[in-house]
């Protein structure tokens, strides 16, 4: 069973606070998915874009209103892409990436995707962190003619792996 953790948690929240617990769950759940989804978009092309936009998905959110362990994949994602597209957030977030893929993996099947996007993610701060530091080694490489060059090439493809492997060991501890 891919989402016995939602079960188990919907049963503790059922027995602790009954019904209205579960719909108090479901509505915050669901509200810090869209709501994030929303901050991301507002940040990137304004309020008004993503302001129209909420009245069709929000008939579209009516519909789905029933308590299912899918909101938690949602959410998880909805972090996710705020992650892919904010660097200060995921200079933070991609550290508990291990905790996250646990607690999805656990609470519903689409961590599937929130794993592959971690592996995006992941592989796209590799890329860039590689190519900052190759431009910052061709700078180096023309102000400076002697062997400090040498020297500072070596501390940059060190840099870069140490990057490398961190987010290698932050991809092992996901699977």
């Amino acid at each position: 069973n891919s989402h016995w953790g939602s079960q188990l948690l919907f049963f503790g929240i059922h027995n602790m606070f009954g019904v209205e617990g579960l719909i108090f769950t479901s509505t915050v759940v669901n509200t810090l998915a869209f709501g994030l989804l929303f901050f991301l978009a507002a940040r990137r092309v304004g309020l008004a874009i993503p302001s129209v936009l909420f009245i069709p998905f929000s008939f579209l959110l009516l519909d789905r209103t029933w308590i299912r362990p899918e909101m938690f994949g949602n959410l998880f994602y909805a972090l996710l892409l705020v992650t892919l597209f904010s660097k200060r957030v995921r200079k933070l977030l991609k550290w508990f990436f291990p905790l996250i893929a646990l607690a999805w993996i656990n609470l519903h099947i689409t961590a599937v995707l929130g794993v592959f996007t971690m592996f995006i993610i992941l592989v796209q701060d590799s890329i860039s962190e590689y190519s900052e530091n190759s431009a910052n080694q061709k700078v180096s490489r023309i102000r400076n003619s002697d062997n400090r060059t040498f020297r500072e090439s070596d501390s940059l493809m060190l840099r870069v792996f140490r990057v490398f492997r961190i987010n290698v060991l932050i991809l092992f501890l996901i699977l």
